[in-house]
């Protein structure tokens, strides 16, 4: 017996024989420009030789999450802010012009982005398994939607914050923000994965901003508190959850921001990973099976 425990180990440090690697999910939840951070906690994972097999995201969670899933790393995904003005508030919140529209702010320069980076409008051309969660308000549902074609609809439609933005006709339904009722869709991938981990850039807290002084500080806050209880659930379905330091200086519409909430991101993610350095090693059976249970 010796001498196996032996060899097995001579020829796992040549090479000779592979270990099994941790298949990681990951799932990102909405929070409007909150979810700048979610760019920052993908460079770190890259940094650490972290390659998904499967994510999943709600809201900008899901917008973030479909350039991911096409192949573009994060800083590809940094040059698109960039280079299409996100990072500005008028490139996103532009007043729809339809008179009798299904929300004040149009999804038309969104559209475009998708057009221009996500070539394929069908769930099969991405480069990994993908998922998003959007709110059947036709059915009064929550769906997760991971195939098919109308991939570009059903990414707007998780980011579509009723009223503020326009709700989606899809078929026979109206769609609008997944985070409603699963503002982190975990649940989505965790058959798909040894470890999956969340990250929320909406945290759960006890009081509101010092002050309300402008009609977007009462909708992102209303907001908040909406999607919050949509992340609760969610979360423990997760081995891990990070949660980058957003509340209070920041909120959905703080687009201006973006250099600092990718920043919050970043270092979340390389602080949790210096505290747990484990948390890439295979889990043991009994406690992946207990986790599949809870979806």
């Amino acid at each position: 017996m010796l001498k196996k425990v032996l060899l097995f180990i001579c020829l796992t440090s040549l090479g000779m024989i592979s270990v099994a690697q941790p298949k990681v999910g990951i799932s990102l939840s909405g929070g409007g420009a909150l979810g700048f951070a979610h760019i920052g906690a993908l460079k770190a994972l890259e940094e650490h030789g972290i390659e998904p097999v499967a994510l999943s995201g709600a809201s900008m969670g899901a917008l973030v999450g479909i350039l991911f899933a096409n192949g573009l790393t994060s800083d590809q995904i940094v040059e698109v802010i960039r280079q299409e003005h996100m990072d500005h508030a008028n490139r996103i919140l532009t007043p729809s012009s339809k008179a009798h529209g299904l929300g004040l702010i149009s999804h038309k320069n969104v559209y475009k982005i998708l057009e221009t980076h996500v070539a394929h409008n069908n769930f099969d051309s991405l480069k990994m398994y993908y998922a998003c969660s959007v709110t059947n308000l036709t059915k009064e549902s929550c769906e997760i939607i991971d195939k098919g074609n109308h991939l570009h609809d059903y990414v707007i439609a998780s980011t579509s914050i009723p009223v503020v933005f326009e709700a989606m006709r899809i078929g026979d339904c109206v769609y609008v923000d997944g985070g409603l009722k699963n503002n982190m869709p975990a649940d989505a991938i965790r058959n798909k994965c040894d470890i999956l981990i969340g990250i929320n850039v909406v945290p759960d807290s006890e009081k509101g901003p010092e002050s309300f002084d402008h009609i977007l500080d009462i909708a992102a806050h209303s907001l908040h508190l909406i999607i919050n209880s949509g992340t609760l659930e969610s979360i423990k379905s997760c081995d891990h959850v990070i949660t980058p330091n957003t509340d209070h200086e920041y909120n959905a519409f703080s687009f201006k921001n973006f250099d600092e909430l990718y920043q919050r991101g970043y270092d979340a993610m390389n602080a949790y990973i210096e505290a747990h350095p484990e948390m890439f090693q295979m889990p043991n059976s009994e406690n992946k099976d207990k986790k599949s249970k809870k979806k």
